[in-house]
């Protein structure tokens, strides 16, 4: 599997989006599990989570969340890269963008993180990109003892 992307991913990284689409589909469910989500720590370690959707939507996880989460419980949290994957209304997936408050988790987590990041507006619309740049203005949160 190639993902066009500019520039293009490194084979690391096409690995990574690989294992989200890998637990996509292994446990999708339409309307229950649409999203996952693969990320890469310093340590070289990977975690997935996988979307959790709710009747009432406000209650729903996303995928980035429970991946980091999985991280966490593993004592594994400082953030490389991270790729979340789509399930589309044709069967076919593609890279998703994390939501706002993705962003903030990926960046509470990994400040250094890079997101591969989809954008329909661009030609290619898969890219590296860092965190931050989806966060302009963004004020870090430091915990005690970080």
């Amino acid at each position: 599997m190639t993902i066009a992307a500019d520039p293009p991913l490194s084979p690391a990284d096409e690995a990574l989006v690989r294992a989200a689409l890998e637990l996509l589909d292994e446990r999708a469910v339409a309307g229950r599990h649409e999203v996952a989500c693969a990320l890469r720590t310093r340590s070289g370690a990977v975690h997935r989570g996988l979307h959790v959707e709710s009747s009432i939507g406000r209650a729903s996880i996303c995928a980035e969340g429970v991946a980091i989460g999985a991280a966490a419980i593993a004592g594994d949290t400082e953030i490389e890269v991270i790729a979340a994957v789509l399930r589309t209304e044709d069967g076919g997936w593609r890279v998703v963008t994390p939501c706002g408050v993705c962003r903030e988790l990926i960046s509470d987590y990994g400040p250094d993180a890079q997101v591969i990041d989809y954008d329909a507006a661009r030609e290619v619309p898969v890219r590296r990109v860092p965190v931050r740049s989806l966060l302009p203005g963004k004020t870090t949160r430091r915990w005690a003892g970080a």
